[in-house]
């Protein structure tokens, strides 16, 4: 994940293009972005930067979406963490 997220840095900084992504572990993007739109239910229930999410206790992902069965054939590396 670290490739990618220095590639679209890159991309950002370089070419000034705005990055649009979808991204369900908040944590790991708060450092990163300027700013953090989230839904529920197809309503936005926050926008602004993930210092003021912080500050606001804004809202949580109260539930997890349910994990899709593997694809016929996939196997797992045995060193593998389950993400």
């Amino acid at each position: 994940m670290a490739e990618i997220f220095a590639v679209l840095e890159r991309l950002n900084r370089d070419a000034g293009t705005t990055i649009v992504m979808v991204e369900h572990r908040v944590d790991e993007l708060a450092d990163r972005v300027s700013r953090v739109l989230m839904m529920d239910r197809g309503s936005i229930v926050f926008d602004g930067t993930p210092r003021e999410h912080s500050r606001s206790g804004g809202p949580r992902i109260r539930r997890r979406m349910p994990r899709s069965p593997p694809a016929p054939g996939f196997r797992r590396p045995v060193n593998s963490p389950r993400a």
